[in-house]
């Protein structure tokens, strides 16, 4: 499951903003990191390193009709998993940034719809504004309705909860079918495996309209409680409100494992999830955007465990060339950085500490390099600085296995 959480910075007089999400997937699925450039040709050469039968034959005709619909204007930093064309989180180049959540609804989730990943996506590419975004939504929700099953291993079927944000406003919209809710943000909000809109949305669909508690009308209980989305919505919540808002405090909250325990077993609060036990999930992608005037900065696990990730900056920009925008270049990356995530989580605790300090070392080199002088640089400056920072994680990395060598 998954968690995302936003916050407004207005301790200065220069206002700044951050969004975060843990992307939370089967252990075994594989997550990208990809920079769309030419969503209209990307789609019509979609690659499928794997091809999922239910995908291609109940999801995909849904959004062939949907994409067919809008001009897909706008580029995109997204993360994905490697079977279908929709992103579990991302920014375009407005800085618009969404992240979607697993809810469980009464409603009924037909097999033919929407996936939430791909409407996510089709939203990063169609729309300018935080505002434009939830009404994009709700516009597909409302002409193709949500549906399919979004498991990996085993099935999954769910609706939608989103939360977008650009510079300047957020927004939390939460789904039931066609179904809706929304509620503008103006200092912090989170949201997770659980409805969290009761009476205090600010717009509700025509058919909601007087039902009073959205998410006592609309949530499955039985389906939602076993996912332990009220105390991680709990923890998020209670954190971005108690601490200081910075780059720092961001990628903390993803790494969190919740409230200290006497016993080894998993906090239900915990945001970070390894597998173990009888769970095959874990938090496989982790992203934080940085909102600064007239500057967004992105900044990526590519790996999963973000408790043990190194977090990398990129700076989407219309004249540059990412290697990210090539899927196979993509899905090597995120091969290479699972395994030696992985090789870390296994080795002895000495070498974990000794990794998780360099990791640290290694973070605030990119923070001073990517932050010194940010308002007068240009951005094509910040893009050749965020390109150096990539560059320099093959030495991160060079020193991750010799440390794991001995």
């Amino acid at each position: 499951m998954c968690d995302t959480a936003v916050v407004f910075d207005r301790r200065s007089g220069v206002e700044q903003s951050y969004f975060a999400k843990n992307s939370d997937r089967d252990m075994e699925e594989l997550q990208i990191i990809e920079v769309s450039m030419d969503p209209t040709r990307e789609f019509k050469a979609f690659p499928y390193f794997e091809r999922r039968q239910r995908y291609v034959n109940t999801n995909l005709p849904v959004l062939r009709q949907a994409f067919a619909e809008h001009a897909h204007p706008y580029q995109a930093v997204i993360s994905r998993p490697i079977w279908m064309w929709g992103a579990e989180m991302g920014v375009n180049e407005h800085g618009v940034a969404i992240g979607n959540e697993a809810v469980f609804s009464t409603e009924p989730t037909p097999d033919e719809g929407l996936l939430g990943m791909d409407i996510l996506r089709l939203t990063l590419h169609n729309t300018a504004s935080a505002k434009d975004a939830y009404r994009f939504i709700i516009h597909l929700l409302e002409s193709y309705g949500q549906g399919g099953d979004g498991g990996y291993t085993s099935s999954l079927y769910y609706h939608n909860a989103f939360l977008i944000k650009d510079a300047d406003e957020a927004f939390v919209l939460e789904t039931a079918g066609r179904h809706w809710a929304v509620k503008r943000i103006l200092d912090h909000a989170a949201i997770s495996n659980t409805y969290s809109l009761r009476t205090d949305a600010d717009q509700l669909d025509t058919g909601s309209a007087g039902v009073g508690d959205f998410k006592a009308v609309y949530e499955d209980r039985a389906a939602s409680e076993p996912k332990n989305g009220e105390p991680r919505l709990a923890f998020s919540s209670q954190y971005v409100q108690q601490k200081d808002p910075d780059l720092t405090m961001m990628q903390n909250l993803l790494r969190s494992h919740g409230t200290p325990k006497a016993s080894k077993s998993r906090a239900r609060d915990a945001l970070c999830i390894h597998p173990g036990g009888s769970s095959v999930t874990e938090s496989t992608a982790s992203m934080v955007v940085h909102w600064l005037p007239n500057v967004t900065l992105v900044w990526f696990s590519g790996t999963p465990q973000p408790c043990r990730a190194l977090f990398k900056p990129l700076v989407l920009s219309k004249a540059a060339e990412f290697a990210f925008t090539d899927p196979k270049f993509a899905q090597d990356y995120a091969q290479t950085h699972r395994q030696l995530i992985r090789a870390v989580s296994s080795a002895p605790e000495s070498v974990q500490e000794a990794v998780l300090t360099l990791r640290d070392e290694w973070e605030e080199t990119y923070r001073a390099r990517m932050y010194a002088d940010i308002q007068s640089k240009s951005s094509e400056q910040l893009l050749a600085v965020s390109q150096e920072c990539l560059q320099l994680e093959e030495q991160y990395q060079a020193q991750v296995r010799s440390l794991l060598n001995g």
